[in-house]
């Protein structure tokens, strides 16, 4: 699987340079027989995100090793994961309108099951949106 790794990278830098953005590995590891485990590829451009929405998702990969002295065609799969680059955004939030509630277990399984806060919900009124935590 490897050397299909390096293959998908060289495929996404050549896609990028033709589409005149820049391409750059900003994280890899290596493979044990000398390619790739894994890679994060940073591609800086017009319209990148647009492009590339399409290619997030598990891909097939198929090879046949150099160890394969038969042919036989080995499957794996890849998975890429397309992130669109954000603006930082300074968030105030209020601590008067922070609204936090927790529940705790219920029906049979003693008294220690009932002292454990089993969900957290915070509710930002202002904002109407709401972060549970288990």
């Amino acid at each position: 699987m490897t050397y299909s790794i390096g293959d998908l990278l060289d495929v996404y830098k050549k896609f990028a340079t033709a589409q005149g953005w820049q391409a750059s590995v900003i994280d890899s590891s290596a493979g044990d027989d000398g390619g790739f485990k894994n890679f994060v590829l940073d591609i800086k451009g017009q319209s990148v995100y647009s492009k590339m929405k399409w290619e997030a998702g598990v891909h097939r990969v198929q090879r046949v090793p150099a160890t394969e002295s038969q042919g036989r065609v080995h499957t794996s799969t890849a998975t890429v994961a397309i992130m669109p680059e954000c603006d930082e955004v300074d968030v105030k939030i209020d601590p008067k309108d922070i609204e936090m509630s927790t529940m705790r277990a219920g029906g049979a399984g003693g008294q220690v099951c009932a002292l454990c806060v089993v969900s957290v919900s915070f509710v930002v009124r202002e904002r109407k949106r709401v972060c549970v935590c288990f």
